[in-house]
């Protein structure tokens, strides 16, 4: 299975704010999302198949997409078997270099198979996080399991969505 979840940047608290000050106000014993979540924004750095970033735009409406061959130009960038999460057949990786050659990125996103994987950063904020981790937190297997595992693994963001995520 294929999924990467890095910081791109640590909670950057709003301004005037203090990590302290927000990490007793999320353990006070309140469930209600509180303002300084919405206000408390990071960057992570997400690698996942399409399947999965298209289930996530419900989270993360707005990404920006990164290169998986940023050094190759235009011309030599070509999408290659390995760029899947599951086998897919030959003919199809030809159908879809010969869309890329030929400019057709509309056609192109409406063939690509769903275990086409994607790099993409997210901007978003703790209050989304604990969101996700409270709908989805409970998977017990597939990319979302695996997102959720991810997230509560990164140090930063213990004190930010530690605790129990289901109600």
């Amino acid at each position: 299975m294929v999924m990467t979840v890095t910081l791109a940047n640590s909670p950057a608290p709003p301004e005037g704010d203090t990590i302290l000050a927000q990490v007793v106000a999320l353990h006070s014993g309140r469930r209600e999302v509180i303002p300084r979540d919405w206000a408390t924004t990071l960057s992570l750095s997400v690698k996942a198949p399409q399947s999965w970033w298209r289930q996530s735009q419900v989270y993360f409406p707005d990404i920006l997409w990164l290169r998986a061959h940023p050094e190759l130009d235009e011309e030599r960038r070509r999408i290659s078997a390995g760029d899947f999460e599951d086998p897919v057949p030959e003919s199809m990786v030809l159908r879809l270099n010969d869309l890329i050659r030929e400019g057709s990125r509309t056609t192109l996103n409406l063939l690509i198979p769903e275990s086409f994987v994607r790099n993409g950063v997210i901007h978003t904020n703790v209050a989304v996080l604990r969101d996700i981790l409270k709908e989805r937190g409970h998977y017990q297997e597939g990319h979302w399991n695996v997102f959720c595992t991810r997230l509560k693994g990164l140090k930063e963001l213990r004190p930010f969505i530690s605790g129990d995520t289901r109600e």
